[in-house]
């Protein structure tokens, strides 16, 4: 486990750790690189840790708990998953791990339309702290808060402040999850070309990321656009695209969409 460490192997430490049962490396690995595995597309290896640590959740780090979190949320038990996260944020002792559980939070109350999903992330908005980077990803993820909540003019001027931060330099994994963010706040505004022109640059660019679920939702905007425009095929092409991409990332409602939406355009043309 100390060498894969060593080597920056974070996701194969951790499943060496979960199959020789060493609790105390799973518990540090998780709350160390829990997210950073997970964002590589590993959701089966944090599973399996998180399945098979013994410890209580409180005993447990903070980031550690919120990864409880977010594979509720995953299974579609949100009342348990807000939960872990609220917990998770008040063990967490600093503000780059609060930030960090936030980001995740936020994404699931967005997903929700809840009209408090830009709450979390509203103290950290504004920070001069924050390392440039989380601060364009706090702050795109803000914005579609926003979007969620009907904000929509806050959420369109946050999303062009965030945008004119992005260049090349910035890693591709941000700005993938920025675009895609931007793409849904886009189609929230109803600037329907301008969405398109976010979403087909974002969703590959996650893809080719391992982020699933961001490509998964960024199709989602591109099949809502094409429905909008009386397009079945490429509406069923993107509802595809979107079930192939829940099922890599372990999101159940991610497929029961995809089969809703794949279902309503069968129905739509008599088959």
């Amino acid at each position: 486990v100390h060498s894969l460490r060593h080597a920056g192997r974070n996701a194969e430490a951790l499943a060496a750790a979960t199959g020789g049962r060493l609790t105390g490396g799973m518990e540090e690995l998780l709350d160390r690189h829990g997210f950073e595995i997970l964002e590589s597309g590993e959701i089966d290896v944090i599973s399996d840790a998180l399945d098979a640590l013994e410890s209580s959740d409180r005993s447990l780090g903070a980031k550690t708990i919120a990864l409880r979190g977010y594979l509720a949320a995953r299974r579609g038990y949100f009342d348990m998953a807000e939960a872990w996260f609220r917990l998770g944020m008040e063990k967490a002792q600093d503000e780059a791990s609060r930030v960090a559980i936030a980001l995740y939070y936020t994404r699931e109350l967005a997903v929700r339309r809840r009209e408090d999903a830009s709450d979390v992330l509203a103290p950290f908005a504004d920070s001069t702290t924050l390392p440039r980077d989380v601060l364009i990803d706090v702050r795109s993820s803000f914005a579609q808060g926003l979007a969620a909540a009907n904000r929509l003019d806050e959420a369109r001027a946050r999303t062009d402040d965030v945008l004119a931060m992005v260049d090349a330099d910035l890693p591709a994994a941000l700005r993938a999850r920025v675009l895609a963010r931007a793409a849904f706040v886009a189609l929230e505004c109803e600037a329907l070309a301008v969405a398109r022109e976010r979403a087909l640059i974002a969703a590959p660019l996650a893809v080719a990321e391992s982020l699933y679920e961001v490509a998964a939702s960024t199709y989602s905007v591109l099949y809502n656009i094409a429905y909008g425009a009386d397009d079945a095929v490429s509406s069923l092409e993107y509802l595809q695209r979107v079930r192939d991409l829940g099922v890599k990332s372990g999101t159940l409602r991610l497929d029961c969409y995809a089969l809703l939406g794949m279902y309503e355009l069968q129905a739509e043309a008599g088959d």
